[in-house]
C-alpha cells in the first residue's frame, strides 16, 4: 500500500493516536478555562463604540469591520501558531521501528514532525503543519447609559500533513479542517478528533480593547 493511500485512510483517525505496529500514541484532553467574554462598563454606548473600534484597529487583528447599524463589530484573526490562543491537549507519540527510537510530546494545536509506520510496516516521515484562523462577533449594546460589550469567537483549525520517505521524497499529502467556538468546543466525538477550547486570550485582548 503506498504512503498516499494509507494517508487518506488515517487522516481523520489519525490526526492523533492512530498507530500501526512500531509506534504508539497517547492524548491528553485541554486544560479548563474561565472564559470572560463579557464586560459592562457604565458609559454611553457611542463613546464604547468608538474607542473599541479604534483600538481594535490599531491592534494586530487583521480586519476590523464595522456593522454599526446591527450593534455589531466582526475582528478577523489568524495565527501559525494556534496554541496561542486555544488549547487542544498534548499528543505523545513514540516510535520503536526498525530506526532510532524517537519520543515526540507536542500541544496538538501546534505544528510538529514525526516518525511513524504505514500498515505494511515501512517507516516515514510526517511534517504536520497547523494554522489558525477564525473571526469574533462582537456586540455592543446599550440600556440607559449602561453598555454591554460581548464577545464569540468563531475558530477555523486546519491541519495539513505531509508524508515522505527517510530520503525527504514526498510521497504524499493531505488536510483536515476543524470547526469550533468560544461556547461550544470541539469535542471528542469522532475517530482521532481531538477536544479544543479556546484559551480566552482572543476574548479577552478584544475586550480590553473596550474599556
Amino acid at each position: 500500500m503506498s504512503i498516499r493511500i494509507v494517508a487518506a485512510a488515517m487522516l481523520v483517525a489519525g490526526v492523533l493516536w492512530w498507530a500501526p505496529a512500531g509506534a504508539q500514541v497517547s492524548y491528553e484532553g485541554p486544560a479548563s478555562y474561565a472564559l470572560e467574554n463579557r464586560i459592562v462598563l457604565e458609559q454611553p454606548r457611542g463613546v464604547v463604540w468608538d474607542r473599541l473600534v479604534r483600538n481594535l484597529r490599531s491592534d494586530t487583528f487583521r480586519e476590523v469591520k464595522e456593522n454599526d447599524g446591527s450593534d455589531i463589530i466582526e475582528v478577523k484573526f489568524e495565527s501559525t501558531d494556534p496554541g496561542n490562543l486555544i488549547d487542544c491537549g498534548r499528543t505523545m507519540r513514540s516510535y520503536t521501528g526498525d530506526q532510532s527510537p524517537q519520543h515526540v510530546d507536542y500541544a496538538t494545536a501546534d505544528s510538529a514532525h514525526y516518525l511513524t509506520q504505514d500498515t505494511q510496516g515501512e517507516t516515514f516521515n510526517v511534517t504536520r503543519l497547523s494554522l489558525l484562523e477564525g473571526r469574533a462577533i462582537v456586540t455592543v449594546e446599550e440600556a440607559r447609559e449602561v453598555t454591554t460589550i460581548a464577545v464569540r469567537a468563531l475558530f477555523v483549525w486546519r491541519i495539513f500533513l505531509e508524508y515522505s520517505d527517510l530520503e525527504g521524497r514526498v510521497s504524499g499529502s493531505n488536510g483536515v479542517i476543524f470547526y469550533f467556538t468560544s461556547d461550544d468546543p470541539l469535542s471528542n466525538e469522532g475517530a482521532g478528533a481531538p477536544e479544543c477550547v479556546s484559551k480566552g486570550l482572543i476574548e479577552n485582548q478584544i475586550l480590553y480593547n473596550a474599556r
